[in-house]
């Protein structure tokens, strides 16, 4: 398409088929993968987004045009047609500011020639556009669709989505339409960057969780991976007891709809129940928690009563078996309480404690070593010379790997040689789970890492589209997982963080978590490449 710069992706549909409800839950899933969406609409009437005796509006009409609105929120731009013409593609693109855009999505327009996914439903009665459209690359229908004998002989149907799953087309626009959109423009070659979901979906193919667990007291367990799925060895609350403070009683003691008299004859406390026994119009005192008495089945709140001496008055308008927690009623017996996979929080703690639960079966530690490589390496607290830099990457490693499910060692700097480099690593590969390096994963002239990767190991050097941290190193030395970080401090954090976590997670045995994700407003001008996740530092 001419004047396109940037992937351009069309909805095409007749009126009432829902295209613009459907761009409306599609934008923010493309968004939350770090593309930037334009869009260009189609209207077919006199649209105006201007609002009658306002400033721009009296201008407009005094012939200025175009006429650009700008605020610290927005831009516009209003441009009159004089004479009016049908608008195209091309000028509309030609128009469009694209410098910011990773992907332009087109809605209407259905007759120019780009890609396009077809909307359609049935109950409509409307045609399909594909067998006279070449460019339709999908179809999004609520149903399946029949091609008549005729289409079905002379053409092949297009993938077909759902188009009440926008997660599913979202998902098709990413993995096949964008698949190949997504270059490296810092190499000669054009090689096709690898996506952050790729290089995960590759990860988690290559390597298996690891076996081995451990009992470990429950004090000591928070933050570990569950071997298997704890059950209750008990029903939980174990005996009948109230839920507030108040009077325990017979339901048979009731008189309706007058007020009535029961004899106090006792109380229970929680941890000390009432041990004798309830007999007809008496009723006891009772706490929240304490043990009800095998003869009651009710309780009253306390400010519902009248207390005189030793006698409660009981309003006509008593309710029966209200107010008590039946045995088992939050946890019963033999019930799961934790399922396995799960990292222990507090509240999980607190759980197991609550069911008497001394120890639990847990995921042993992953063993994992870390290590900076490169001569220009200063130790903290040690004078800068020149042409050197101080060694942060170790300490923010540490920090970010400061988990009880992971045994840490330090392996400290390694200097640029060949030989040392190697031997560190085959060593360390015989007595850990993973290694991660800082340095050398963009594989410069000065870094022997690759070579000696290549003649211990096998691992792959890719270029992901993210930004910081595009080079990373990913793969085994013998049975040892190796993950090679950029040297920059910010890349190691968000190649960490996207790369190297979740896929020690998948080690640990647990599911992948994300992150919470909150949107913002970016007070500042970003350039960003199209395809490419960036990540912004920010407080």
């Amino acid at each position: 398409m001419k004047n396109a710069h940037k992937p351009l992706l069309g909805f095409a549909a007749f009126s009432g088929t829902g295209k613009t409800t459907l761009l409306e839950a599609l934008i923010p899933l493309l968004k939350k993968t770090g593309l930037t969406i334009g869009l260009i609409k189609h209207s077919h009437h006199n649209f105006e987004i201007d609002k009658v005796g306002k400033d721009s509006y009296r201008l407009r009409m005094a012939g200025a045009s175009p006429i650009m609105l700008a605020s610290s929120h927005r831009r516009a731009v209003i441009t009159e047609f004089t004479p009016t013409k049908e608008p195209t593609l091309a000028e509309q693109l030609k128009a469009l500011d694209q410098e910011n855009v990773d992907l332009i999505l087109v809605e209407g327009f259905k007759s120019e020639y780009f890609p396009k996914i077809e909307l359609h439903r049935p109950s409509l009665q409307k045609p399909l556009l594909f067998p006279n459209d070449p460019t339709i690359i999908a179809i999004a229908s609520d149903s399946k669709i029949e091609l008549s004998p005729e289409i079905a002989n002379q053409q092949t149907l297009p993938p077909t989505l759902d188009i009440n799953a926008p997660h599913l087309i979202a998902d098709f626009i990413l993995t096949q339409f964008l698949k190949n959109k997504v270059i490296d423009n810092c190499s000669l070659e054009h090689n096709r960057l690898l996506s952050v979901d790729q290089a995960l979906e590759t990860i988690k193919r290559s390597i298996t969780p690891i076996i081995g667990t451990e009992l470990s007291p429950l004090k000591e367990a928070l933050h570990r991976v569950l071997a298997s799925t704890v059950c209750s060895t008990i029903n939980i609350p174990p005996e009948r007891n109230s839920a507030m403070d108040g009077y325990a009683f017979s339901s048979d003691d009731r008189q309706d709809n007058v007020d009535f008299s029961l004899s106090l004859v006792g109380t229970s406390w929680a941890g000390k129940p009432y041990t004798g026994t309830l007999q007809k119009n008496q009723c006891i005192r009772i706490f929240t928690g304490a043990v009800m008495p095998p003869q009651a089945d009710s309780v009253i709140m306390q400010e519902h009563i009248t207390k005189q001496n030793d006698t409660i008055i009981f309003p006509a308008n008593t309710q029966i078996n209200k107010n008590i927690r039946q045995v088992g009623c939050d946890i019963a017996k033999h019930s799961p309480l934790i399922n396995a996979a799960k990292i222990l929080s507090a509240v999980d703690i607190g759980l197991l404690a609550s069911a008497g639960i001394y120890d639990v079966p847990v995921r042993r530690k992953l063993t994992i070593a870390f290590l900076s490589t490169g001569d220009e390496l200063c130790p903290v607290g040690s004078p800068l010379e020149s042409g050197q830099i101080y060694d942060s990457n170790r300490y923010t490693l540490s920090g970010l790997l400061d988990n009880k499910s992971f045994a840490v060692d330090d392996l400290g700097v390694v200097a640029d040689d060949k030989q040392l480099l190697k031997q560190t690593l085959l060593a360390a590969a015989k007595n850990y789970d993973v290694i991660i390096t800082t340095g050398g994963a963009s594989v410069g002239e000065a870094d022997y890492i690759k070579e000696v990767l290549d003649e211990c190991g096998h691992v792959n050097f890719w270029k992901i589209a993210i930004k910081p941290g595009k080079p990373l190193a990913f793969g085994k030395i013998n049975n040892c997982c190796f993950f090679g970080l950029p040297g920059n401090p910010v890349s190691v954090i968000a190649t960490f963080h996207k790369i190297v976590q979740p896929a020690l997670q998948h080690l640990l045995g647990t599911d992948i978590k994300k992150p919470l994700s909150i949107s913002a407003t970016c007070m500042s001008h970003l350039k960003k490449q199209h395809g490419r996740q960036e990540y912004q530092r920010g407080i």
